[in-house]
């Protein structure tokens, strides 16, 4: 354990002296900027409907203005609404024409806007005008809920687990390649090689400093953010399992080049496979089969779920993360007892 220890002391001391680790807490200050004051904590997102009512009397701009109906506002000519529209992709232009008895409509939207939403669209404003026509319309769909209803995330909230995963996990997987390289730039992995400390020393002492410093800049982003209402029991061991797998995973690969240089590309591959899960957790519809493979995702899915509790059970999430850690530590022990604990490695 003294080895270890010692070991573990004098990584954290390289840890705090290389620059990537200081540049990468630099950036809680980017993200709390954007957390408080850019990204809006909004979970709304209404469509506002704008209005051309080029039927006799106005009807339609008097019936609605009566009911104080919310996000529509009338435009005085359709050019004037067209234009509006291109501006505005996301929002919906509504030309009415006719009477209340016989009704025109025709619905300008974005090229983006989808048929299914264009068509709840249409039964929408048949409703509408049966009710100003005095016709009861009874409610065509009933709604029911699979599970308990929790609250929407807002959207600046939804980052966090994102940036947890992506900038706390994910930077052991770099930062591991960057002390191995210096390592052998200055020759004293040519030293570590004749004591009698062994491979699985070399490897868990740097994952045990990649770990604390990644617990400490997790909690100050959540303190500073959430607050103390998050189940720090459940995020830590998560936080610890995915730091460990990407720390393996960096030290596996780094065994295989001598520089950054040539190191970078593969952090670039990596980084590129590992974003796909946050479509997954931003896109619930969108989870293809091997988007569970990835490394990333149980540590994504697992910090979400934590600090955003639905009460999904996180236990496959978890075995999952486990088994990745087995394999990634038994392949990194491998690979650096023989690539780089050999002599003219």
């Amino acid at each position: 354990m003294s080895k270890l220890f010692n070991l573990y002391v004098q990584d954290m001391k390289l840890l705090l002296r290389n620059s990537f680790a200081w540049l990468m807490m630099g950036t809680i200050i980017i993200f709390l900027i954007l957390y408080h004051f850019v990204i809006t904590d909004s979970i709304e997102h209404e469509i506002t409907m704008y209005f051309v009512d080029n039927s006799k009397g106005h009807i339609m701009e008097s019936a609605l203005e009566g009911r104080n109906v919310d996000n529509v506002v009338f435009i005085s000519n359709i050019e004037e609404l067209e234009q509006l529209i291109l501006d505005k992709e996301t929002q919906v232009g509504i030309v009415f024409e006719g009477t209340i008895h016989e009704p025109r409509f025709t619905i300008v939207h974005g090229e983006n806007m989808r048929e299914e939403n264009v068509n709840l669209i249409r039964a929408s404003l048949r409703n509408m005008i049966l009710n100003m026509a005095g016709v009861s319309v009874d409610a065509q769909y009933s709604t029911k809920f699979l599970g308990d209803r929790v609250e929407p995330i807002p959207q600046n909230k939804m980052l966090i687990p994102i940036f947890l995963t992506y900038e706390v996990v994910m930077f052991s997987f770099f930062l591991s390649a960057v002390f191995m390289f210096e390592e052998k730039a200055e020759g004293s992995i040519k030293a570590y090689r004749i004591t009698p400390t062994g491979t699985a020393i070399y490897i868990v002492s740097k994952t045990l400093a990649f770990i604390t410093k990644g617990i400490v800049y997790a909690l100050l982003l959540i303190l500073l953010t959430i607050g103390f209402e998050v189940n720090f029991l459940a995020l830590i061991p998560i936080l610890m399992l995915g730091i460990a797998l990407f720390g393996f995973m960096g030290m596996s690969i780094a065994t295989f080049f001598s520089n950054i240089s040539e190191y970078i590309f593969v952090v670039m591959g990596v980084l590129i496979i590992s974003m796909l899960p946050i479509f997954t957790i931003l896109i619930p519809s969108f989870s293809p089969f091997y988007i569970e493979w990835i490394p990333s995702f149980p540590a994504l899915y697992s910090i979400k779920e934590i600090l955003f509790p639905t009460g999904i059970d996180l236990g496959r999430q978890v075995i999952t993360l486990v088994g990745m850690n087995i394999i990634a530590y038994a392949l990194c022990h491998f690979l650096v007892t023989k690539k780089l604990m050999k002599e003219g490695a």
